[in-house]
């Protein structure tokens, strides 16, 4: 993660890094699942997940949240994803 930040800062981008968060097997109920382990979420600036809507068979709908932000509140809703038959839509 270190390597992926001071490239971000140096080139003036963003790294998209996708993870599969620790299993929700054998959780209890409300257990806040943690990207990437605990010491990794303080190094990176902006934590996002996205939260399962609704789904049928002609649309499913998402909303990418924030997780931990410097600029944001935790469960900030930072944009909406839609994805049906005609395409997907990007709404923020």
């Amino acid at each position: 993660m270190g390597d992926l930040k001071e490239w971000a800062y140096k080139h003036n981008g963003m790294a998209v890094v996708t993870n599969q968060p620790e299993s929700e097997f054998a959780k209890p109920e409300g257990y806040e699942r943690k990207s990437f382990g605990d010491k990794s979420c303080f190094a990176i600036k902006e934590i996002w997940y996205i939260a399962a809507g609704q789904k049928d068979k002609s649309l499913t709908k998402s909303m990418v949240k924030a997780f931990r932000s410097r600029s944001m509140g935790k469960g900030t809703g930072i944009l909406s994803v839609e994805v049906s038959r005609s395409g997907r839509k990007l709404v923020f």
